[in-house]
C-alpha cells in the first residue's frame, strides 16, 4: 500500500513579494518556517522514494495459480508468498493420533517401500473445523520463492515458478529457518498457531508426505492404500512424468495439472521432494534401525508412468567426495 504524499504548499503574489508581510521580523520568522516545512517534505518524499522502491507484491499466478477458498497464503520476503493447503487428520485432540497403513506391495521395491503401519496427527486446529490439520505447502518451492530467502529481491516472473531444484538438505531447511524468523518478525499475525503456540516451517516427514499425496482422509481407505490416489482422468493430467507426451523430460512449473484430492498440485512427478527424515530400509513389519542418507519421495520428470506410485521412495548420500550433493531432479 503506497503512503499518501504530504504537500506543504506556499502563496506568493509576484506583484507584492510574499504576501502578508508587513516587517522584517515577519519576513525572517516566515524564511524560518519556509525552511522548516521544505526539510519536513524533503523527509516525507524521501520515504515516498523508499516506498516507491518496496517491492510490489506478486501476482497471484505466481504464488498460487489454482486457489481454493480454503488456502493459507503465508507472505514471503520482497512481495511474494507461499499458498498452502490444511490437510485433515480426523482426530479430536493433540495427543490422538490416527492410524495409517503406508507403503506397496510390489515385491521389486520390497525392501524399499513394503506396506508398514504408521501413526500421524496434525499440528493445528483450525477456527470452525473439526479434527486436527498438518498444513503442507500446495506446490513445490519455486525458484522466485527460494531466492527470497537471499535478501536480494528481484521481479517475480513466470521462468520463476519452475520447483527449486539443486538444493542440498541443509539448504532446504535453512530456507525454511530464514523465512520463519522473517514471518514472526515480520508477518506474526499471518503464521498458524495452536494454544499460544505460533507454527514454524519445516520438510514435512515421510508419513506427513505420503498421507498427502495419498489423499489423505479425503479418499476411502481402500483408494488410500491403492498406487495413485484416484484420478477422474488419465496420469499425464496430475503428473510430470517421463515420457515426450509428458514432461518432454524437462522440468514443469508449478500448478498447471490437476490437484490431488486434498488439493496438492504435482506431488508426483516433475521434482522429486526431500523430507524431514532420513532414510531406513523397510523390514517387512518395521523400518530398519539404522539411518541412512536423504529420503526423496514422488518421482520426477525422467520417471516412467508405469513407476509413478505415492510409495515410491529412494535414498540420496547427500554428500559425494568433491562436497554436497544436489540434484537437478530434487528439490
Amino acid at each position: 500500500m503506497k503512503n499518501r504524499r504530504s504537500r506543504t504548499s506556499f502563496h506568493v503574489d509576484t506583484r507584492k513579494g510574499i504576501r502578508g508581510i508587513n516587517s522584517t521580523h515577519q519576513l525572517w520568522r516566515l524564511w524560518s518556517l519556509a525552511f522548516l516545512f521544505f526539510t519536513i517534505a524533503s523527509f516525507v518524499e524521501a520515504h515516498q522514494a523508499e516506498a516507491d522502491d518496496a517491492p510490489k507484491p506478486w501476482r497471484d499466478r505466481y504464488i498460487n495459480p489454482v486457489p481454493l477458498d480454503d488456502d493459507i497464503i503465508l507472505p514471503l520476503p520482497c512481495g511474494g508468498g507461499i499458498a498452502f493447503r490444511p490437510v485433515l487428520v480426523p482426530v479430536n485432540t493433540v495427543l490422538d493420533d490416527r492410524k495409517v497403513v503406508l507403503g506397496g506391495n510390489d515385491d521389486r521395491y520390497a525392501y524399499a517401500e513394503n506396506s508398514r503401519e504408521d501413526y500421524i496427527s496434525g499440528a493445528f486446529s483450525l477456527p470452525g473445523r473439526e479434527g486436527r490439520f498438518l498444513i503442507i505447502s500446495k506446490y513445490e518451492i519455486t525458484e522466485d520463492q527460494f531466492a527470497t530467502a537471499s535478501g536480494e529481491c528481484k521481479r517475480a516472473t513466470s521462468g520463476g515458478t519452475l520447483p527449486k531444484v539443486n538444493v542440498s538438505w541443509l539448504e532446504a531447511m535453512t530456507f525454511a529457518e530464514t523465512i520463519t524468523l522473517w514471518l514472526h518478525q515480520n508477518a506474526a499475525d499471518s503464521v498458524p498457531s495452536d494454544d499460544g503456540e505460533p507454527g514454524y516451517l519445516r520438510l514435512p516427514t515421510e508419513t506427513e508426505w505420503e498421507y498427502a499425496a495419498r489423499g489423505g482422509a479425503a479418499v476411502a481407505p481402500s483408494e488410500f492404500i491403492a498406487p495413485v490416489f484416484p484420478m477422474a482422468e488419465a496420469l499425464g493430467a496430475y503428473a510430470w512424468h517421463g515420457t515426450a507426451e509428458s514432461s518432454q523430460y524437462q522440468l514443469q512449473p508449478i500448478g498447471l495439472l490437476n490437484r490431488n484430492p486434498v488439493g496438492l498440485h504435482d506431488i508426483l512427478g516433475n521434482a522429486a521432494e526431500m523430507v524431514l527424515d532420513p532414510f531406513r530400509l523397510n523390514k517387512i513389519s518395521h523400518l530398519h534401525g539404522r539411518a541412512g542418507g536423504i529420503t526423496v519421495k514422488g518421482g520426477d520428470y525422467f520417471t516412467p508412468p508405469g513407476n509413478i506410485r505415492s510409495a515410491a521412495r529412494q535414498e540420496i548420500n547427500p554428500y559425494l567426495k568433491g562436497g554436497v550433493r544436489t540434484l537437478e531432479t530434487v528439490g
